[in-house]
């Protein structure tokens, strides 16, 4: 190992021997300090240290000494966990373009960044094979095992296959490794931490978990909306929605694949005998229905994308109104909803009668104290987190989910802030793998 004098000064190395550590890498190395400072930032490794450690030539990376560790310590290293895909035309499906934005970034920012899934690691040589782009097309690196894992695994099946779960658990072993976003959130859990805070309880529709049909009847008698929801949903797939009229009830199941399945009961008890038939996953939660603002004909909500800062703080990145269409039921983009400014939704629906300002304002203050409230009771690390909220006719706050992996907007409204998330991301990772 080459270095300068100057830069073994400023790292406090002398010639002789030292430990050196990439990720989870480590090996032995001789310190010769040149006798030429042409380059007093550049640290040169000899083939077999290069080899050994899986680092690249080219990469350009941070040094520091790790008191903790007594090392010289290359990186950080990144690794972004996905579940792989065949069949779509990313490596990693849906979550293809953020997994690529993200480990484009964090190299350009003297991180060593890749992508990958459990089948990429090898736990023998304690390396991955993973996923970089340097260019516009994927190319395969051999690379240590990382400092940092951010979780973007797409959907709840891939997460919990056996293959996944046998490599996170294998992770999460790793005494100094760091994993943010672990685990996707399960919406009654949700309900309940944030139920247990005062100033959010007043903020959530009333609630049950689904255990029994009593439960579903008391609920089409009392209320003329229902919303029956699997607990480890996402894309508003699967939430079936009950309206009570003068003539029966109303219902629509929401599919991503298919069109909606919809249809009539005459009675609670043939309602109930229906969605027995359709609800064919484990778990669900049974929910009022609101009477929510309505923009051009379809209900709006509000999605707050949370991130931590360099200080390990929760701020507000961004805030979205999402618009369903006309007489759809959730609002997501995967359903062909649109997204607008939120004041400007406000405005549009409120008039001069409600302030945009102050109620965004209010928005974001209860999505932060959710973020917060949902970090502290689950104890698992996060470095970002996206709060859905609604506003009813009467101009209050709902908080309707929280998404612990959530997705970017990719429209005009949307598109400034789009990149600033991913920077911001990976600018709390770097600074968590430097500390």
């Amino acid at each position: 190992m080459l270095l300068s004098h100057r830069l073994a000064d400023e790292l406090g190395l002398r010639a002789g021997t030292t430990r050196l550590r990439v990720g989870q890498s480590e090996a032995c190395a001789q310190i010769e300090l040149s006798k030429q400072d042409s380059r007093p930032q550049r640290l040169f490794l000899s083939s077999d240290l290069i080899d050994s450690l899986y680092v690249s030539p080219e990469d350009c990376l941070y040094m520091w000494w790790d008191k903790n560790y007594s090392s010289l310590r290359l990186g950080p290293v990144l690794g972004i966990m996905g579940s792989r895909r065949t069949n779509t035309g990313g490596v990693f499906g849906q979550t293809t373009e953020i997994i690529r934005d993200c480990v484009r970034l964090a190299r350009r920012r003297g991180m060593l960044a890749y992508a990958f899934s459990p089948r990429d690691i090898d736990w023998v040589s304690k390396s991955v094979r993973g996923w970089v782009w340097t260019g516009a097309v994927p190319k395969r690196m051999r690379c240590p095992l990382p400092d940092i894992v951010y979780d973007r695994v797409a959907s709840r099946r891939s997460e919990t296959s056996t293959r996944m779960t046998t490599a996170k658990e294998n992770l999460l072993q790793i005494s100094n490794l760091q994993y943010y976003n672990r685990v996707f959130l399960n919406k009654w859990d949700v309900h309940k931490m944030l139920e247990s805070y005062p100033e959010l309880k007043k903020h959530l529709p009333p609630t049950q978990e689904l255990v029994n049909s009593k439960i579903l009847e008391t609920y089409l008698k009392k209320y003329p909306v229902v919303f029956v929801k699997p607990t480890q949903g996402s894309l508003g797939a699967g939430i079936l929605r009950v309206a009570r009229s003068s003539k029966g009830f109303a219902y629509r199941l929401t599919r991503l694949d298919h069109p909606d399945y919809r249809g009539r009961a005459s009675t609670v008890a043939g309602m109930v005998r229906v969605a027995e038939r359709l609800l064919r996953q484990d778990q669900y939660i049974v929910q009022r229905g609101l009477s929510l603002a309505h923009l051009n004909g379809g209900p709006f909500d509000i999605r707050v994308l949370l991130q931590k800062s360099t200080r390990n703080h929760w701020t507000v990145q961004s805030m979205v109104a999402r618009v369903a269409q006309p007489g759809n039921v959730i609002s997501n983009l995967a359903d062909g909803g649109q997204i607008i400014n939120p004041r400007r939704a406000i405005a549009a629906v409120f008039g001069p009668s409600i302030k945009p300002s102050l109620m965004t304002l209010r928005i974001r203050r209860i999505a932060k104290a959710a973020a917060l409230a949902i970090e502290k009771e689950i104890e698992y690390e996060f470095a970002e987190v996206g709060i859905d909220l609604a506003v009813d006719i009467n101009a209050k706050i709902w908080i309707i989910e929280a998404n612990s992996r959530p997705g970017r907007q990719t429209n005009e409204a949307g598109q400034r802030r789009v990149s600033m998330s991913v920077v911001r991301l990976v600018r709390f990772l770097r600074s968590r793998g430097l500390q």
